[in-house]
């Protein structure tokens, strides 16, 4: 007589398969996340450097962006309007990465200049970018890693206060 159906054995051995392809999935979709959220924060921290340079054109007056660490190393971001210091906006703690580069990471961004063995991690004078009315600006960049460490990028600004944004392909800034 034939009984329809699986064995015990059967479905236990499904079950595993299924379990290392969903374990698999999950550390790839990890890694996705990881460095989505630094790329994110990378995009972010260009949008708000490219906002200060557009509001010195726009106003006419000098804009500093000054960069910081909080206690636990996060990135802090502080506007000055210099004609009127009263006017600060510090925008919230970037949490999904920190400032600093891992010992990977050997050598500044194009447009700050001179390669070095591990730059600093806010590569700008006195840790501000100002942008003149006319749209120049201080030389710099900003080096910043995820928590895990695995991904860097660099947020750099030239002498015309063109800013980009690179990642570290382990060898070369792209």
């Amino acid at each position: 007589m034939k009984h329809k159906g699986f064995t015990l054995v059967e479905l236990m051995v499904v079950i595993v398969i299924m379990g290392i392809l969903a374990a698999m999935g999950t550390i790839q979709f990890a890694g996705v996340v990881g460095r989505g959220r630094i790329k994110g924060a990378a995009e972010k921290i260009s949008r708000e450097i490219l906002g200060a340079r557009e509001r010195a054109l726009s106003q006419g007056q000098a804009i500093d962006v000054v960069f910081s660490a909080s206690p636990n190393n996060n990135l802090v971001i502080t506007i000055n309007r210099l004609t009127n210091p009263v006017v600060t906006t510090v925008l919230p703690t970037f949490t999904d990465c920190r400032v600093g580069v891992i010992a990977s990471v050997n050598r500044r961004l194009p447009e700050t200049g001179v390669i070095v063995a591990v730059p600093p991690a806010i590569d700008f004078p006195a840790n501000t970018c100002r942008f003149m009315p006319q749209g120049a600006s201080t030389v710099g960049g900003i080096y910043i890693t995820s928590n895990n460490g695995r991904y860097q990028f660099g947020i750099g600004v030239n002498a015309n206060g063109r800013v980009r944004k690179s990642e570290w392909g382990g060898t070369a800034w792209n």
